[in-house]
């Protein structure tokens, strides 16, 4: 059985991801969880009772750093896109630190900062004034080529990609 589990605050991210499930929990292919906590003992009882489906999409209404209380590699590997951008320096490297201690291995996608890619959001989204504010900002957050070359962890694999909307994929996994 595989278990995915997705985090995150907002009501809206839970109804996408239940309404591009459901068709696939209605065939039998999987099941959903929605919990607003995971704890060790929650965590044995997902394994547990996952054991009967291939794969389990876990929803999970709550703070990503919440999970610090699981014991180390509780997961095999931990997942984020497009996350670290909207972090402080501290926070990233508490990010750092959870991933690390959650699972082995760890595979990060996040946005790069380029000239060209701000002028082609601002395109792309400019007959929508919300969206067009809200791509800019988060755009602007972005780190560069340089910031993130300069960040290169110890075990881990960085690839940068795209040439208009450039993003980076990072992959580490511990030594051992």
């Amino acid at each position: 059985p595989l278990i995915f589990i997705g985090i995150d605050y907002s009501p809206a991210s839970f109804e996408v991801a239940d309404a591009n499930f459901k068709k696939l929990e209605a065939k039998g292919l999987l099941q959903i969880k929605t919990i607003s906590h995971l704890g060790t003992e929650e965590l044995k009882d997902l394994k547990a009772r996952a054991a009967s489906h291939r794969f389990t999409v876990v929803l999970l209404k709550a703070d990503a750093f919440d999970l610090e209380v699981l014991p180390q590699d509780s997961l095999d590997l931990v997942y984020h896109t497009r996350l670290r951008h909207h972090l402080s320096a501290a926070e990233g490297r508490k990010l750092d630190k959870l991933t690390t201690h959650l699972a082995p291995k760890l595979v990060e996608l996040d946005d790069l900062f380029t000239i060209r890619g701000t002028i082609i959001t601002s395109i792309f989204a400019w007959r929508f004034p919300a969206v067009l504010n809200g791509a800019i900002f988060s755009y602007l957050r972005d780190c560069c080529k340089k910031e993130v070359t300069s960040q290169q962890k110890l075990g881990c694999n960085l690839g940068l990609h795209g040439k208009i909307f450039s993003c980076y994929l990072r992959v580490c996994a511990k030594a051992g």
